[in-house]
Parts: structure tokens; sequence; C-alpha cells
């Protein structure tokens, strides 16, 4: 007699937590296992799962190699747009709305010291930033002036 279990199905658009839960559990990996596979504490691991932390692009990358699946599985919206690149992207957004870092920083309710780091990507924005800056371009017409 043999025994098979099905694992439950977790559909492409369900979000990245539930994508990084189900693929390791379906390798038969544990928390500590996959993060050990990635170099990180199994704390990290947990803290995606829980929705602690967000899985940016490059801790993305690394476990969808250890889990063998397509890394925009990890990605939402969100973190997409914060893949390399995403200082040139803000910046793009600003320059639609055609302000300066000061009115952007105003507009988003960050200081102009903030909308220039992470134009250099030294800091990304939050995702309630990222919120923010997407409902301005939805009303550029409104902010232009």
């Amino acid at each position: 007699m043999h025994l098979t279990f099905d694992f439950p199905k977790v559909g492409a658009s369900a979000p990245p937590y539930k994508q990084l839960e189900y693929y390791r559990s379906s390798k038969g990996l544990s928390k500590a296992q996959l993060g050990e596979m990635i170099g990180v504490p199994a704390a990290e691991i947990i803290n995606y799962e829980k929705q602690f932390q967000e899985i940016y692009y490059e801790q993305a990358l690394k476990l969808s190699e250890a889990l063998d699946i397509n890394v925009d599985l990890l990605l939402d919206d969100y973190t997409k747009f914060l893949m390399p690149g995403y200082g040139a992207r803000i910046k793009e957004i600003r320059s639609a709305l055609g302000v300066s870092q000061g009115k952007f920083a105003e507009l988003i309710g960050v200081n102009r010291s903030t909308v220039s780091i992470w134009e250099i990507e030294y800091h990304r924005p939050s995702r309630e930033n990222y919120i923010k800056m997407l409902s301005y371009m939805d009303c550029k017409e409104a902010y232009s002036a």
C-alpha cells in the first residue's frame, strides 16, 4: 500500500509569503534548512512567511534559486518596483509630475533628503510611501503645476 499526500495547491496569484511557505513546505525544507541554504537565520524565513519583513529582490533571487521556482512568485508590485533601478523609477515619477525633490517630498510627506536617498538607492521607500507615489501618478494633472 502506498500513501500519498497532496499538498494544498497555491495559485500563481497568491501573495509572495504564501508562495514561499508553500514551496518551502513542498520541498520538505524547514525554515532553518532554507535559511542555511541562502545564508540567513531561520528567523528571517519566519519573518518573510509571517509578513513581518518584505522579500526584496536580492533575497527573492536567492530563495527562488534554492527552491527552484520563478523569482516573480516571491515578488509583488511593490517589491518589483524596488528592484535595482528603483531610484530612476522614482525620479521618473517625480519628473512626470514636474516637481522638484522638495515639492515631491512635501507631497509624499517626507523630507527632501529622503527623496534624494531614494533616488540614489541608498534607502528604499516604505510600502506606504510607494502607494502615495502611485496615487500622485493617478492624479498627475492636479500636481503638475
